[in-house]
């Protein structure tokens, strides 16, 4: 266990160092020492700690200063505030930073006993969790990629799509894990999806699965963080578990017409018949630009085509109507600079959301505002230059985010900006990347993650490349 004690007061630091050699035996604990902000820096740098022990009032920038930095550089560590204040606004400020331990020197001994105790468990934890099965073992195995086998037996698998709000974090990624791992011990293994940053994907083992069983002891985890869960049918071999997933996806996507409920099992999909007629009255109302009658024959869509019984796939089938209704009247009526992109229904969290979303489409068929010169196209500029950290693809957008061939939105996309998609995507990220060397306040490491790069050898040499000189000399001398 590694610990970085940062107090400018060498005899507090000494003493909090023997108390914590003394709970933790001199074996187990690694102590590092640091005066003041900088020096904890350039520590910070280079070697990770279970614990940070971190003093407020320093000379120069404060402990809370550093805490922000490190939130700010996406940098996850639990820190333990010790402090010989105990004024509000500091103990305020530190929960807002995302620090729950604040102790007043000298610390207590209880309290400090139990917070090591706590991070050595978790620390434990978490070591059980890497030993577990790769997860670019799981990506072959869950995406059909390869022939990779799990590490584990089983008389049966599932595989658990779960799904947050928003891109799942190291933080709520451990949160998750450790909960998974408490339930299935060493029979499960995980990856982010490297297409969809905000799922999860588990496969998990079980003795003759009772999914049922399993929904119940999951309920806890919606409690950690706000997640959508979706449960394939068990399966007896591993490699159904590329179909499993697609089963997990299924039940997760029912989400869309159940807001009561986030944990979703698999069950058999069903498609009712459509009155085509009405299809055919929303397609005359595009023609008419009637966006009012459009509007409308959506929402008896919708409703006559839903009960409490409906499946996703009845959703999805509606959705890809609709889609192709708008398509054929864009082809036919539209000119190609008019035409306007489809978002994937794997976007939305709701029907509402949907019927808004068509609502606001229809409503840019008929605004007579719309220019000429307008382009699709810039969307997808607009979205590269906001989420450009992210993992992005050509063609995880075009069939992900706007529903269309790749290979026709990379000719739209190279038609309006005039460089391909790639070539513009590490454009936008190599010129945030001299932003952030200019502003001298990251590391190299830290740049290359923050610019999309999970392989900071690669980010080096791809930034050599495009502006003919390394990042350490474009930080030292772009002042």
């Amino acid at each position: 266990m590694k610990y970085l004690i940062i107090d400018d007061e060498i005899y507090a630091r000494k003493a909090l160092a023997k108390r914590i050699k003394e709970i933790m035996s001199e074996d187990s604990a690694e102590i590092y020492e640091a005066e003041n902000v900088p020096t904890a820096k350039i520590i910070l740098q280079k070697l990770h700690f279970d614990i940070i022990f971190l003093d407020i009032y320093m000379p120069g920038e404060n402990g809370l200063e550093l805490a922000d930095y490190l939130r700010k550089s996406k940098l996850t560590y639990e820190i333990v505030v010790v402090s010989g204040y105990a004024e509000f606004e500091y103990a305020q400020k530190a929960l807002e930073l995302g620090i729950h331990h604040y102790l007043l020197k000298p610390a207590n001994e209880e309290k400090l006993r139990e917070i090591l105790k706590e991070s050595w468990e978790r620390s434990r934890t978490e070591r059980k969790i890497r030993t577990m099965v790769p997860a670019e073992d799981i990506c072959q195995i869950v995406f059909g990629e390869g022939t990779t086998e799990l590490s584990f037996q089983s008389r049966e698998y599932i595989v658990m799509a779960i799904r947050a709000n928003g891109d799942i974090d190291d933080k709520i990624c451990m949160q998750i894990t450790e909960f998974l791992f408490r339930i299935f011990r060493e029979n499960m293994g995980y990856t982010l999806n490297p297409m969809r940053l905000s799922e999860l994907v588990a496969v998990c083992g079980v003795e003759r699965g009772d999914v049922d069983k399993i929904k119940k002891e999951l309920e806890p985890l919606l409690e950690i963080c706000d997640l959508y869960i979706g449960i394939s049918n068990p399966y007896l071999r591993q490699e159904d578990t590329a179909k499993a997933y697609h089963e997990a996806l299924a039940a997760l996507n029912n989400r869309l017409i159940d807001r009561w409920n986030k944990i979703f099992l698999y069950s058999e999909e069903r498609i009712v018949p459509l009155n085509e007629s009405e299809f055919q009255m929303f397609s005359q109302a595009l023609v008419k630009q009637d966006c009012g009658l459009a509007c409308a024959v959506l929402n008896r869509i919708f409703k006559s085509s839903i009960d409490d019984k409906c499946h996703f796939s009845q959703i999805q089938y509606i959705y890809q109507k609709i889609v192709n209704c708008i398509r054929e009247y864009q082809f036919t009526y539209r000119k190609e600079n008019e035409a306007v992109l489809i978002q994937s229904i794997n976007s939305f969290r709701s029907i509402k959301e949907i019927l808004n979303y068509f609502q606001e489409l229809l409503s840019a068929f008929t605004d007579s505002a719309l220019k000429e010169n307008s382009n699709p196209m810039k969307d997808v500029v607009d979205y590269i230059h906001q989420y450009y950290y992210d993992f992005i693809s050509l063609e995880a957008l075009a069939r992900e985010r706007y529903y269309m061939n790749p290979k026709y939105f990379g000719k739209l996309f190279r038609d309006y900006t005039g460089i391909s998609f790639s070539k513009y995507l590490m454009k936008v990220r190599m010129e945030k990347a001299a932003e952030y060397l200019e502003d001298g306040n990251y590391s190299i490491h830290q740049i290359s993650y923050m610019c999309g790069y999970t392989n900071t050898s690669h980010f080096i040499q791809t930034f050599k490349k495009y502006y003919n000189e390394t990042p350490a000399k474009w930080k030292g001398g772009k002042k």
